[in-house]
């Protein structure tokens, strides 16, 4: 906080100005606090939904993980590196793409009369694919872990960081950029982190997932869900219709499409869809139709 609030103080009138109407009304003095507040007590809040959902995933993967890199068995290894990839993905990413494609949308109708609601968006737009990186992060650290390497992710948090604070301080400070400059460098670390842990996954399991199956597939499904909820709330929107209806509208509408490109691409695999509850059964019904893997 301390470092955002000198990199804001410096540039207090400069910031007024970039944001207009959002900060009309707020002294001048109160301005750094007030970005800090739309950072951290606004969009930071919904960010960090993500990785608490992921985290449970790659603990409990831990155990199975473990055993089968204690017994040397390359393929269970392979196996349960690969399905916590791609369970996670699967999950993070409709749920981060989704708050990002509607961060106006969602922050309006829990902050209905705050003004700098639209300095919020913005910020939880960026946050929210940072929260999917974080999310990937989170069970990833934890494979580390299963197979010995406990200091390796705890290194690469270190370089994340590091990576975040030199960028905190050179974007915050300028004008144009100033908070949102806090959100660009959180991503950029997450993205470093995650990018080091799955190298050091590879390298130190003997493993190599199939990125395709297990990233790939899931971003191409996200990224459309999200472009689909950001068409829809927009057209909506135009043609009138009440805040509330079209949000909810839209995020059916997106789990629709991000559904239908999921089974399209036959990314989950019967095991997967063993993992939850009455699987088999589902698993049974989705194989008759030929959507699974």
């Amino acid at each position: 906080q301390r470092q955002l609030s000198t990199a804001l103080n410096a540039n207090s009138s400069a910031l007024v100005a970039s944001h207009g109407q959002a900060l009309a009304t707020v002294p001048l003095k109160d301005v750094t606090s007030n970005l800090y507040g739309c950072y951290k007590g606004g969009a930071y809040s919904f960010y960090n939904l993500i990785p608490t959902i992921t985290s449970m995933i790659g603990v409990s993967a831990l155990p199975s993980l473990a055993t089968a890199w204690a017994q040397e068995d390359k393929k269970m290894t392979k196996y349960n590196i690969e399905a916590v990839l791609r369970i996670v993905s699967i999950i993070a990413l409709p749920v981060g793409l989704g708050i990002s494609a509607l961060s106006r949308e969602i922050l309006t109708i829990f902050y209905p009369s705050n003004d700098q609601v639209s300095i919020m968006s913005g910020l939880l737009f960026v946050l929210a694919i940072s929260g999917v990186l974080a999310g990937v992060a989170m069970p990833v650290t934890s494979m580390l872990q299963a197979i010995g390497k406990q200091k390796i992710p705890v290194r690469n948090v270190l370089i994340g960081m590091g990576t975040k604070i030199t960028l905190n301080f050179i974007l915050v400070g300028i004008p144009e950029i100033n908070i949102m400059g806090a959100a660009y460098s959180t991503l950029a670390s997450y993205a470093v982190i995650v990018t080091l842990n799955i190298i050091a996954l590879v390298r130190h399991s003997g493993v190599m997932p199939n990125l395709w199956s297990t990233l790939g597939k899931p971003i191409i499904a996200g990224v459309s869900s999200m472009i689909t909820a950001m068409l829809s709330v927009n057209l909506l929107e135009n043609v009138g219709v009440g805040l509330m209806t079209r949000t909810v509208i839209s995020v059916g509408f997106a789990a629709i499409i991000y559904l239908f490109v999921l089974f399209a691409l036959k990314t989950l695999t019967k095991d997967d869809i063993k993992l939850l509850p009455k699987g088999e059964k589902i698993a049974k019904v989705l194989a008759k139709f030929k959507l699974l893997g």
